[in-house]
């Protein structure tokens, strides 16, 4: 009967770590290789992979595993946006080539046309040079025909007057070529310079281009830095996931070697009874009561550490606990150790009192998207010009996630705090809808928390903390009104998680929640998320 207890006792352990499955009996075993023989899948795993432990889609370990393959799939979803960056980044550089591409080849289409003018100028300015030329010297000829045919004139006159303009005429002739041929020299000035300005301009279109590809690529490696970043969390939570799938396996290992050990001990009392170094069998119940006192020492330390976090410092008999090895009784007992604490809990409250409420208040359109309150020259925009810039950042396509929502990411920082005041800690969330055309009084908006918390401690230091990713679920009032409970409007999903994160996002799911589907996002003149914190006044 002893036999049978301790064996229950520990299976039952077991089955709570590697899981259980039914047998061709119809009967429950726990997930071990004993009992591996009991079912085909079960014998097949046991031949497998040695032992059906944690592999029958149940248990602690199967479910250590479905988290490792979870923060797989996220791993995969980060290579997926790391490389769709890169692929936004090739297609900018793709695009800013042809851009310049198409500008060289307007360009030397322009010059090759300036070209054929000026061709076609200098045959004009030929032909009118030929047509002045002949003028003139009608002209001239005229004039010596008139003088010298004049009835006035005697003959000397006449051939005096005659030479007399000839040489007039030469010397204008020659002042009219040396004129033409300045400005010929600057009619070509002319023309270089026309087409050095096209040039210019036309690569000053390339250059610009350039530039503000070049803003758009850093952008993007931006966020190629933010992912890497992300990568190396994922790598720690693969680290940890997979740890934990270790320490069960060990623990179930653990348990069953004491199974082994404890039924050879009721089996070989003889040897317990006979050696001084081989401890008196234990019985079913010193099995529970190790378990139980275990269990109540994970549970202290656990008190110790909700200790440590509600008031943001650490406390100095943490390491008494290791050493605490009876309930009541000894130097070092679990009874005293648990009344320490309380008793630290009691003086903190004397010195810093009870934690006070306090709101702040995050502007989808003032602080995340920041729609700035100046245009480019410096003056005052107005309400309705801001909006209107919300309501355009607002549709921009790249704040669509890989499900399809919008999602806005932002942070908050311990700046946007008191100075004077310690640990803040958020209590409860509330959102609220600013808009036209906001629909029926439902709506839902998602908050997630993704990043690392950061709070001040009471002494002043900085401690940062980094939780699982969580998602809250936030109905939100709609132009200041809450015509329900005032309940139905909190969301405490994150409570006690620092205020001060690195990665928030706000998500608007138009895609699949059917209440925002009445909601117009052209409409809307600010999302809004008031935090309700508590904190404590450090001095």
């Amino acid at each position: 009967n002893e036999l049978n207890s301790i064996r229950i006792n520990y299976e039952n352990q077991l089955a709570s770590i590697c899981g259980t499955f039914a047998g061709d009996d119809g009967v429950i075993y726990p997930a071990i290789p004993l009992y591996a023989d009991m079912s085909e899948p079960t014998r097949v795993l046991s031949e497998v992979y040695g032992s059906p432990c944690g592999l029958v889609k149940n248990g602690e370990i199967f479910e250590a595993l479905n988290q490792v393959s979870t923060v797989k799939l996220d791993y995969q979803s980060l290579v997926v946006a790391q490389q769709t960056i890169l692929d936004e980044v090739q297609i900018e550089n793709d695009r800013v080539q042809a851009y310049c591409g198409v500008i060289v080849d307007l360009k030397n289409y322009k010059i090759q046309g300036m070209k054929d003018i000026e061709s076609a100028e200098d045959v004009i300015r030929g032909l009118q040079y030929g047509i002045d030329h002949t003028r003139r010297l009608v002209d001239i000829a005229s004039q010596a025909l008139i003088i010298t045919g004049s009835d006035i004139l005697t003959m000397a006159a006449k051939s005096v007057a005659a030479g007399v303009w000839a040489g007039v005429a030469v010397v204008a002739e020659c002042g009219v070529a040396v004129m033409e041929d300045q400005i010929e020299r600057q009619l070509d000035d002319i023309n270089d310079y026309q087409q050095a300005i096209v040039e210019h301009d036309m690569l000053a279109e390339c250059d610009l281009a350039k530039i503000d590809s070049l803003a758009v690529i850093k952008e993007k490696l931006l966020g190629l830095k933010k992912l890497e970043v992300e990568a190396l969390k994922i790598q720690q939570r693969i680290g940890l996931a997979f740890s934990k799938v270790q320490e069960l396996r060990n623990k179930a290992k653990r348990v069953s070697d004491e199974m082994t050990v404890a039924e050879q001990q009721v089996i070989d009392v003889a040897a317990a009874q006979n050696d001084p170094n081989v401890r008196i069998y234990k019985n079913d119940s010193i099995i529970t009561a190790d378990r139980t006192f275990e269990s109540a020492l994970e549970s202290a330390y656990q008190a110790t550490k909700v200790f440590e976090y509600y008031t943001s410092q650490s406390y100095a008999h943490l390491g008494d606990l290791f050493l605490v090895r009876t309930v009541a009784f000894g130097d070092y007992n679990l009874e005293a150790y648990l009344a320490g604490l309380e008793d630290a809990y009691y003086g903190f409250e004397e010195k810093y009192g009870n934690p006070d409420l306090r709101v702040a208040i995050v502007s989808l359109r003032d602080d995340v998207l920041k729609i700035p309150y100046l245009d480019e020259k410096g003056q005052a925009l107005s309400r309705d010009e801001r909006i209107a810039l919300f309501r355009e950042r607002l549709a921009d396509p790249s704040f669509i996630d890989e499900n399809g929502y919008w999602a806005y990411p932002f942070a908050t920082s311990l700046e946007q705090l008191s100075p004077l005041t310690r640990n803040h800690k958020i209590d409860h969330l509330e959102a609220e809808l600013q808009g036209s055309a906001t629909g029926d009084e439902v709506a839902r908006v998602y908050f997630r928390q993704k990043g690392t918390g950061v709070v001040y401690g009471v002494e002043g230091d900085k401690i940062y903390f980094s939780f699982p990713e969580f998602t809250a679920v936030v109905n939100p009032f709609l132009n200041g009104e809450k015509p329900f409970e005032e309940t139905v409007y909190e969301s405490r999903r994150f409570k006690d998680r620092p205020f001060a994160n690195t990665r928030w996002e706000l998500v608007f799911n138009q895609r699949d929640e059917q209440v925002n589907m009445d909601v117009d996002l052209n409409s809307l003149s600010d999302i809004r998320l008031y935090a309700y914190y508590t904190d404590f006044t450090g001095l």
